[in-house]
């Protein structure tokens, strides 16, 4: 069985049983086939399912996008903070020393 008939198998179970169809390399010969073979509300299911797919891939990749976003949000937050400290740093390393009554 090619990895296309396999696949296509898969798909659409019934397939299997039927005996009008003749597994072989030639995929054109099995495409048409599928539309014929499989029942509508398995069609509508494996749309369903690869829209699922979709949106979940999108949704992961919003995360990640916000989580790179934050991450580098609280570095640049952190970088700001350390030149504000050496600063401060500095000012006080220049204060003349406080005067003795």
């Amino acid at each position: 069985m090619s990895d296309i008939s396999a696949m296509l198998v898969t798909a659409c179970p019934n397939l299997l049983s039927s005996s009008s169809i003749v597994l072989a390399d030639n995929t054109s010969s099995t495409f048409p086939l599928l539309g014929a073979m499989c029942d509508p509300i398995h069609a509508l299911k494996e749309v369903a399912m690869e829209h699922q797919f979709f949106i979940r891939q999108q949704n992961l990749k919003l995360y990640r996008s916000l989580v790179a976003a934050s991450e580098a949000a609280a570095a640049k937050a952190d970088a700001r903070q350390q030149k504000h400290l050496k600063l401060l740093a500095k000012e006080v390393a220049n204060e003349p020393p406080p005067r003795k009554n």
